[in-house]
């Protein structure tokens, strides 16, 4: 009896071992995923197999909307054994004086000084009292300084910010914790006069009552004033 026998001829790949690679970044607290599994951070080294695998880079996540790179490699016999990938550098924009507002082609992203990573083809840098000044992205170096030029114009100071304001709001406390104190102490007096008929602790009443009254209209004239300034500033 003869007997056949069949080879199968099957492609080595399929039988390959898993591959060493090596991913490097240039921000060590970066995060480092491989088919949506964390590996590392900054710079790895990991088996991988064959295959096609989506690799996805984040910048950090102690930082609100960090940079994230995503990349599909393909890894064979053939393919590269070190993978790099690099962020872009943020500069530092900072103006005299502070605060001051920066904004790119859509929105504010915030206020002199600030870090951040350019994404657009020019900056404008503004503040209330001083003339507006525009740099093209090409012109910022990674740390750039802005000097801002006084137009005259005297920004205007609100109302919660000045002197008054704080004097009115402490004396309406004070106010406010005299009229509660001074009642507290007539309603005492007048317990005090119905359990021993003294009429001296009747007059103690009328006169605690005066107080806590005239503290209550002064703590209502001080509001008045607040709400004033608030309405008209």
């Amino acid at each position: 009896m003869r007997k056949i026998i069949y080879i199968l001829l099957i492609p080595l790949s399929l039988f390959s071992q898993s591959k060493k690679i090596e991913i490097i970044t240039n921000v060590e607290s970066s995060l480092i995923f491989i088919n949506e599994n964390l590996i590392g951070n900054g710079r790895i080294e990991t088996e991988i197999k064959p295959g096609e695998h989506c690799l996805e880079i984040f910048e950090s996540d102690r930082i609100f909307n960090p940079q994230k790179i995503t990349d599909t490699i393909f890894v064979n016999d053939d393919s590269p054994n070190v993978y790099e990938y690099n962020f872009n550098e943020k500069i530092i924009l900072n103006s005299n004086p502070h605060d001051a507002f920066i904004s790119d082609d859509s929105s504010i992203i915030g206020k002199t000084p600030l870090a951040f990573v350019p994404r657009s083809d020019e900056y404008k840098i503004f503040k209330n009292g001083y003339a507006p000044i525009s740099m093209p992205v090409d012109e910022l170096k990674p740390i750039t300084n802005i000097e801002l030029k006084f137009t005259g114009i005297e920004p205007s100071v609100k109302f919660i910010d000045t002197f008054w304001f704080k004097a009115l709001f402490g004396s309406a406390v004070a106010f406010g914790a005299s009229a509660a104190y001074f009642k507290m102490k007539a309603d005492d007096s007048y317990d005090t006069y119905l359990e021993t008929r003294d009429k001296g602790y009747l007059d103690d009443t009328d006169r605690y009552d005066v107080f806590s009254a005239a503290a209550f209209a002064l703590l209502q004239i001080n509001f008045g004033v607040l709400i004033y300034y608030f309405v008209f500033d």
